[in-house]
């Protein structure tokens, strides 16, 4: 099996689209009939799978519709249009048939014969792994199986290491990072809150910190500055995470315009916090590269490369990730992790 990527490869295809906002943008792989098939099945003579990436993920959806991705994907070459539609609610599932119809509607001939060369592809994979052995089983039997494979605590002990040898120290000043009494958390969502405010609670004195963590996700307006912050931790996941990666549905605004709406908050506050003489700390879950956008306003930056959480309850959330960070922001742990890219040379803010 090959899964595409939705990254641009001008000099492979250079073809050009008109994207939904009326512009031009190059192909990526995932739509391009020249890179997965003429390249990929004839040139490489590739007889498996094909299954595209996620195809609500931002590369995707804030260039084209899910319906003109889906059928420009399979015309491409793919056989497995990978989540171009989000279920979360009873709602949608009867969204997704309506999208379902209206696929198909638009189906040709053409489209049809090679949707059924993609059928058989899939049937011969089923068949070299013999699905059915799990699928045929009884509701039980298929539930049992499931919860066995669950991660056991020897997979949490490694992800634990992995996480402790992996987070990273971008920048800092070294007197940001200890048990401040007051704290003040941003962060991307609502899971991301409960997991860090969870972490630090563990790590500080009980009864002598005040955590407040406010959900960029469900802002409404300009985030407030507590002034009497001791520090202010800011976590962001940038490119911005697909719906399948959050809490809660976020219809009422496009990717863009989410994205340029909380960069400008993020930077707004850090400014803010600057002002007013309070450390200030950026945590980078995705990308590291976003460190740059806001390192006047930083008197540290760290980068994780993970914002996962292990376990979600009415009481929190848990996360390897969040627990190793709390550890870095309260100076329990170091960070020891090299940054796998190259970034301009940065310099904290110092202390004023």
């Amino acid at each position: 099996m090959v899964m595409t990527a939705h990254i641009q490869f001008p000099q492979l295809d250079a073809t050009t689209a008109i994207t939904r906002d009326g512009t031009k943008q190059v192909l990526p792989a995932t739509l391009s009939p020249t890179i997965i098939t003429s390249l990929l099945r004839n040139k490489l003579n590739y007889r498996g799978v094909v299954v595209t990436d996620a195809l609500d993920m931002a590369g995707i959806t804030q260039y084209f519709s899910a319906e003109v991705a889906v059928l420009q994907t399979f015309r491409a070459g793919a056989d497995i249009a990978l989540m171009p539609f989000t279920v979360r609610t009873p709602q949608d599932i009867d969204e997704f048939f309506n999208f379902q119809r209206s696929i198909i509607s638009q189906l040709n001939a053409d489209d049809l014969a090679t949707m059924e060369t993609s059928f058989q592809r899939i049937l011969d994979l089923k068949h070299k792994f013999d699905v059915g052995r799990f699928t045929n089983l009884e509701l039980a039997q298929r539930q049992e199986q499931a919860e066995s494979a669950f991660a056991n605590n020897d997979d949490e002990a490694f992800n634990r290491v992995l996480n402790r040898a992996a987070v990273t120290t971008v920048f800092s000043n070294e007197r940001v990072f200890k048990p401040h009494q007051r704290w003040q958390l941003i962060m991307p969502d609502n899971t991301r809150c409960k997991a860090l405010t969870l972490a630090l609670r563990q790590v500080l004195p009980s009864n002598k910190s005040s955590i407040e963590c406010t959900n960029l996700l469900q802002a409404t307006g300009s985030v407030m500055l507590d002034e009497e912050a001791d520090i202010v931790v800011v976590g962001d996941i940038s490119p911005l995470h697909g719906r399948h990666e959050m809490t809660i549905l976020d219809k009422s605004m496009g990717q863009l315009k989410r994205a340029k709406s909380v960069q400008d908050e993020i930077k707004r506050l850090l400014r803010h916090a600057n002002q007013s003489a309070i450390p200030t700390v950026f945590v980078a879950m995705r990308s590291p590269y976003v460190v740059t956008q806001y390192q006047d306003y930083l008197n540290a930056a760290v980068a994780t490369y993970n914002y996962g959480v292990e376990h979600v309850s009415e009481d929190g959330a848990r996360g390897a990730v969040f627990d190793v960070l709390a550890k870095v922001l309260v100076g329990q742990h170091r960070a020891p992790g090299t940054l796998p890219v190259v970034l301009p040379e940065l310099e904290p803010k110092s202390e004023q």
